[in-house]
């Protein structure tokens, strides 16, 4: 590459980099960290008459103040207790449970404690199983937010908010619900799932690299001096990102044949919504599944091997996918399952890089 290229490919990568709003590849992984923090934003809640909590003036004194605690949860600054936004206006007092996805007898005795419906269960027992067969890689645990609680089977429990169904633990499940959408009685889950692919191949190349790189500069420079920035950047990937560790020094010779490789991160919530309904399988109203819908943050991580040696990876923007009614689940729980019989289901899209399908967890 000779100096006069190299020059004006380091302006236009800085440029590029700069305008993106991504600086370094820490940054970018510290924006995609999935451990819980609280942050500056808060917001007041109170109690309502129908089991949830309900947005409120920040200056109504009689409310509980509560700060971002995971993606649409929060915790109440007075007693700690966790909160996950129904919609803008509605909150339901969740438990945080942790579940280990590489136990199944963990797995299935959380089903059946909390008494997780089919949707629910089989999309657990899913990931589960791409854990334990390598799909998915070094996973943490699962959290459940959930509106249940596990009392024991001696308590009384009281009649306002409770299905009271006896679970086959031996225990009685509370379960906080609201009113919701056509006046029906409602509550929400949330699942937090992580996915990491590990590099895989997504295009192998008989060009050398030096003269690949070189052929990437020389197009890619017209389109920085026409302004077009995100030419550069690119909606996933373009090499020379990867460019920029090769300028100096390389550890891949010039004359070498090469991969580019790819890894995908995802941190998914996927949240379901129950109506109460009468259940004519069991004779008796019961709380069933009407709605799901999930929101996504993910990025890619790219690198450059020969197969022996590795020009350092680059990581992308973090991007968030959200399915349209995400947050207005009980609307499509009241249509679909009171003329359906079935449930909503919105899922978020897979992935291609390069071609290169990635499927989504």
């Amino acid at each position: 590459m000779n100096k006069k290229l190299k020059a004006i490919f380091c302006v236009a990568l800085t440029a590029a980099v700069l305008s993106s709003g991504v600086f370094t590849k820490a940054n970018m992984v510290q924006a995609a960290e999935t451990t819980k923090t609280t942050d500056n934003s808060s917001i007041k809640v109170k109690a309502s008459g129908d089991g949830s909590f309900k947005a409120v003036s920040s200056s109504d004194r009689d409310s509980k103040e509560l700060s971002k605690y995971d993606q649409d949860v929060y915790v109440s600054k007075s007693d700690m207790k966790k909160f996950l936004k129904v919609n803008d206006n509605t909150f339901l007092e969740v438990n945080e449970v942790s579940i280990n996805p590489y136990d199944k007898n963990a797995v299935e005795d959380i089903i059946k404690k909390y008494e997780i419906k089919d949707n629910a269960a089989s999309d657990l027992r899913d990931y589960a199983n791409k854990c334990a067969d390598g799909t998915v890689k070094n996973a943490p645990n699962i959290i459940y937010y959930t509106p249940k609680t596990l009392i024991s089977s001696t308590a009384v429990l009281p009649l306002i908010n409770s299905i009271h169904p006896l679970a086959s633990s031996g225990t009685l499940v509370s379960t906080k619900t609201y009113s919701g959408y056509g006046g029906k009685t409602y509550y929400e889950e949330l699942f937090n799932y992580q996915n990491g692919t590990g590099y895989q191949t997504v295009k192998e190349s008989n060009n050398k690299l030096n003269d690949y790189i070189d052929k990437v500069i020389t197009e890619k420079v017209t389109d920085i001096a026409g302004g077009v920035v995100k030419e550069v950047i690119g909606d996933t990937f373009t090499l020379i990102q990867l460019a920029g560790g090769y300028i100096d020094t390389s550890p891949i010779a010039p004359n070498s044949n090469w991969m580019h490789q790819a890894n995908l991160h995802e941190n998914k919530y996927k949240k379901y919504c129950y109506v109460k309904e009468y259940n004519y399988s069991t004779g008796k109203y019961d709380y069933l599944i009407g709605a799901d819908g999930e929101t996504v943050n993910y990025y890619f991580q790219h690198q450059i091997t020969d197969g022996y040696n590795y020009i350092p990876p680059v990581t992308d923007a973090v991007k968030v996918d959200t399915t349209p009614y995400y947050l207005n689940l009980d609307s499509k729980a009241y249509y679909f399952y009171l003329n359906t019989g079935g449930p909503y289901i919105e899922r978020t899209a897979n992935y291609t890089v390069d071609g290169k399908l990635f499927n989504s967890i």
